[in-house]
């Protein structure tokens, strides 16, 4: 099996777009400026743009898809889903603009099972492939859910926030007084500027996912408020409340270390 995989640049900007009208993957090959080289995985078909950075990181793109794919899918807790999922890596963000008509990251079209994303070391630090693999994993399974948990699973997923743990990035905000309020965060998460809300949602997201478990975020998801009592035995502004005193080091962290995908040695 040939390998490979695909990751966003920082800043951080990605998304999961949930308007009618998604492009399918036969509408991005088809795409006037662009040429594609195609590698095949067993859960991905993957066109990286020819002469950029993509092509020549094809085989390190391939390994951490599929270790995406697992990852997602095992923190999701569902069986191997059909279909393949269709990745298209570009070296930039005015190449994302071109392709998807976004000057973003990232882009995750899960009712096409199509991710967009940019690719490239010399881009500076970036994101885990597996932020979008989760969001195609999880709108196809559980339905669209509220943003900021979709965005939060997906930077929780992921295992890092601009190569830091996401705990560390969200008490440094706590510290400085920078975090939104849990109304704001879950009811305006895109006014909210990017560089607080992903990794807040993430922070928050993870700490509800290793104190509860999965069925607690599925209850969320529905925005069943009665399931989450029942699962958690509070309500979610008390799960918020106690995230907050977990991040002023009054609770120890007992977790497992943010998890990594292999990467390349250069």
């Amino acid at each position: 099996m040939k390998l490979w995989i695909l990751l966003p640049v920082l800043p951080l900007l990605c998304g999961c777009h949930r308007v009618s009208g998604q492009p399918t993957h036969r509408d991005l090959l088809r795409k006037d400026g662009f040429s594609w080289t195609r590698t095949a995985t067993d859960h991905f078909r993957v066109y990286t743009e020819r002469g950029s950075e993509a092509e020549q990181l094809a085989d390190l793109l391939a390994l951490q898809l599929e270790q995406s794919y697992q990852r997602a899918r095992r923190l999701l807790q569902i069986p191997e889903q059909n279909g393949t999922i269709h990745v298209f890596a570009v070296g930039g963000r005015d190449r994302m603009q071109k392709l998807v008509g976004r000057s973003i990251d990232g882009l995750a079209l899960h009712r096409r099972r199509v991710i967009a994303m940019v690719f490239g070391i010399e881009e500076g630090p970036v994101a885990e492939p597996t932020h979008e693999v989760m969001h195609i994993l999880a709108m196809n399974t559980f339905g669209l859910g509220p943003v900021w948990l979709n965005e939060g699973l997906a930077v929780y997923a992921g295992g890092r926030w601009r190569g830091r743990d996401v705990h560390e990035v969200a008490r440094e905000y706590a510290a400085a007084n920078r975090l939104v309020e849990l109304r704001m965060l879950t009811r305006r998460f895109r006014d909210v500027d990017p560089s607080i809300a992903f990794p807040q949602a993430g922070s928050f997201v993870r700490y509800l996912y290793e104190s509860h478990g999965i069925d607690a975020i599925r209850a969320l998801w529905r925005r069943d408020d009665d399931a989450f009592r029942e699962i958690t035995t509070q309500t979610v502004e008390a799960a918020e409340q106690q995230w907050r005193v977990f991040l002023t080091g009054a609770v120890a962290d007992t977790s497992a270390r943010a998890w990594k995908p292999m990467r390349a040695h250069f």
